[in-house]
């Protein structure tokens, strides 16, 4: 769109600019890797990522080869690797305003003192990295969504 009156005012569709170039290629890639990275926690949840993919019909099994190839360099890259192991901390959810915390975690099944212990050992973390922590949120997810607050 152009306005006569306005030469220098120009609004373009991104997709009309973008239709089959490299560019767009790269940002869907950029954006599938992103979305794949997020489904993972540990190292152990790559398969599921995949096919949890697959199934939501995000990518097709052709492009599964070359996109977990770079899945598995970055999880397992010398510099990165630590952060996929198994025991690695990793709350669902950290929302950080000023420096102020608040951390959210997520929950199926029945209550433990041991999701508490979990949220506290976040907000220790957190804590030691300098943030207030503002709220510690267990969100139980069942028939009924219940948060908890700590």
């Amino acid at each position: 769109y152009s306005d006569k009156d306005r030469p220098s005012f120009n609004i373009l569709a991104k997709s009309g600019i973008l239709w089959d170039t490299e560019r767009e290629d790269a940002i869907l890639q950029g954006n599938l890797i992103h979305h794949l990275l997020g489904l993972i926690n540990t190292n152990m949840d790559v398969d599921s990522a995949f096919d949890a993919m697959i199934r939501d019909g995000d990518i097709t099994y052709d492009e599964v080869g070359p996109l977990k190839k770079k899945i598995l360099q970055i999880i397992h890259h010398p510099k990165l690797n630590v952060y996929y192991e198994a025991d690695t901390q990793r709350p669902d959810r950290i929302v950080v305003s000023n420096n102020n915390a608040t951390i959210i975690d997520y929950k199926t099944g029945k209550k433990s003192t041991t999701h508490h212990r979990q949220l506290n050992e976040y907000a220790t973390a957190l804590q030691n990295m300098g943030y207030v922590i503002k709220n510690k949120i267990i969100v139980y997810i069942d028939k009924s969504i219940i948060p908890e607050f700590i």
